[in-house]
């Protein structure tokens, strides 16, 4: 009888432990890669497979953060399939944004060099004054920033600045290289944790807190299940993985090998006996987030190959509706991102009054501040950057709970004034072009741009005529002399203009029309038969010129060829 009652009581006692079992699930770091991690929650949440605490690090960390904030992996999939997450890690600001007049031409740059003339902090040192300053990192963060911070904000103020009054307790890994260690985060605003934790070395800039400089955490650790495990004390571990771990990077990917050199060897063993690891190695670049759709199946898919023994392992439930509670009790604790006050930080007072004149945003309505929604504050600030003057830090967001409503933090550096542009145009054809631009801006109360840009292919050609007609004798100032028809210069010269521009509307000098002809072109074909009859009338109406000067009709003919060609010309123009 006592060994039965003992029995009963052992396993009344198991069943108890096992209905408390707590569940932690651990996402590795890997760019694009990381979009698995939303099929794996997908899956688990779907078998009813709890998830008492989150960790991550890199994109692991974006995906964690977002579940702990209260979003649902259908919601993160919606997100990932509306192309938000591209237009992010491109870090190109739309041009639409720019007003019309603040809107940079097309040119054919391929190389920025940006100088530094100003002596900002007063160097006593002249020699150091003038210094060329080379890009810090190859992806402007103002779009993930923003997006991170419109994602996140809600859930970090609904949370107190503690990431374990999260809807999931939550842990995210950086790397301070100062200290050259992992740093993990668990308190503060939890946007910028996470951009944190994904700024990868040369892609985005680093984050700098408490005299650290925070780089991406999957340096010094990809897989953070010994913070969470030794934080959280879960029963059971989950990891999804979807890196080959320390294998050869991809050849054609830089970003993939700049990660493997500054990556040290991650430690992916979670405890025998108490754990489930989901792995794949996920075949796309870092910053490849065209596959999305299919790399979030495979993690569902590998998911679901495991369940069996997941369920098993963990004989736990939290049912949909137990998880949609939950969801929805959060989220009705994050307040509505709506701003009543802005702020411009790291500018001078002229230049932070060109910048608040740009965004129009201190319109007042019946003496009251107006009020703002995170679209509109959006728009106007992309406004700025557009016309890439500006270097950004991550915007700060803080909730007032007496007004109810958020104020935010503008960090902006001015980027230096001038801007020497290296490129050109390569074809297949004749016209390959060398191109050398200088720039320079200078913003106070108004933003103001000057530039000079040269195509050296025409210079070259010039300077090839010039050094020719040099050598051979040929080089002649003036009309007298030259190989022209009459002297006549201004009628000359007009007619030179009017040949041009009818040249150009036809798509090419006589030349090429000519060779585009022989090559077998129909439109080709007819602009040099229409060239030969209209020599002959040119000839025969007395509109051709000669040796002994113009044609009787040659003037009216030049005025009446001009304006053809200007009213064709405007006529099939297209409006910017």
């Amino acid at each position: 009888m006592r060994k039965s009652l003992a029995f009963v009581v052992v396993a009344l006692l198991l069943a108890a432990g096992a209905s408390a079992q707590s569940v932690g699930l651990v996402l590795s770091g890997g760019g694009a890669k990381g979009l698995y991690h939303i099929g794996v929650i997908q899956a688990l949440e779907e078998n009813e497979i709890p998830i008492d605490y989150v960790a991550g690090t890199s994109m692991g960390s974006i995906i964690a953060a977002l579940y702990a904030a209260g979003y649902s992996p259908e919601e993160m999939r919606a997100i990932v399939d509306s192309g938000q997450v591209r237009e992010w890690v491109s870090g190109r600001i739309d041009s639409r944004y720019a007003s019309y007049y603040r809107q940079m031409q097309d040119q054919p740059s391929m190389l920025t060099l940006r100088l530094n003339l100003r002596d900002e902090e007063k160097r006593s040192d002249a020699k150091n004054k003038s210094r060329l300053v080379l890009p810090s990192h190859l992806i402007s963060s103002s779009q993930i920033d923003l997006a991170l911070a419109e994602l996140l904000t809600p859930a970090s103020t609904a949370s107190g600045g503690d990431f374990d009054r999260l809807m999931v307790p939550f842990r995210c890994v950086a790397s301070d290289l100062v200290a050259r260690k992992p740093y993990v985060l668990k308190t503060g605003d939890l946007g910028e944790a996470v951009r944190a934790s994904m700024a990868i070395p040369l892609a985005f800039n680093p984050i700098e807190k408490d005299s650290m400089l925070l780089y991406d955490g999957g340096i010094y650790d990809n897989f953070p299940w010994k913070p969470l495990d030794e934080t959280f004390r879960p029963d059971y571990l989950i990891g999804s993985k979807c890196t080959s771990g320390n294998t050869e990077p991809n050849a054609k990917s830089i970003m993939d090998q700049v990660w493997m050199l500054t990556m040290e060897k991650t430690d992916y063993d979670m405890p025998a006996g108490r754990s489930t690891l989901i792995e794949r190695a996920v075949d796309v670049s870092m910053l490849d987030f065209s596959q999305a759709d299919a790399i979030i199946q495979s993690g569902y898919d590998d998911t679901m190959a495991l369940m069996d023994s997941l369920k098993s392992a963990v004989p736990r439930r939290m049912s949909r509706g137990e998880a949609l509670r939950r969801r929805a009790a959060f989220r009705e604790r994050c307040p509505e991102l709506l701003f009543n006050r802005y702020a411009i930080e790291g500018l001078n007072p002229a230049q932070t009054t060109y910048v608040r004149d740009n965004m129009q945003l201190d319109h007042q309505h019946d003496g009251e501040p107006k009020i703002l929604s995170f679209e509109r504050v959006k728009d106007k600030y992309f406004s700025v950057l557009a016309d890439g003057n500006f270097s950004t830090e991550y915007p700060y967001m803080r909730y007032d709970p007496k007004s109810g409503y958020y104020g935010i933090d503008f960090r902006l550096t001015t980027k230096p004034d001038y801007k020497i542009l290296i490129g050109g145009n390569i074809s297949s054809t004749a016209f390959n072009q060398a191109y050398v631009g200088f720039e320079y801006h200078r913003i106070r109360h108004a933003a103001n741009r000057y530039y000079t840009h040269l195509f050296l292919g025409l210079a070259a050609m010039f300077a090839a005529a010039f050094i020719a007609n040099a050598l051979t004798g040929g080089l002649k100032f003036g009309v007298e002399g030259q190989p022209v028809a009459h002297s006549d210069f201004l009628w000359n010269y007009l007619g030179m203009v009017t040949a041009g521009l009818a040249f150009a509307l036809a798509g090419g000098c006589p030349g090429r029309q000519l060779f585009m002809a022989g090559e077998g072109d129909s439109d080709a074909g007819i602009f040099a038969l229409g060239m030969l009859v209209g020599a002959a009338m040119a000839h025969n109406l007395g509109t051709a010129s000669s040796g002994t000067g113009i044609g009787v009709y040659g003037m009216q003919a030049t005025i009446i060829g001009f304006a053809v060609c200007l009213i064709i010309g405007f006529v099939h123009s297209k409006k910017a």
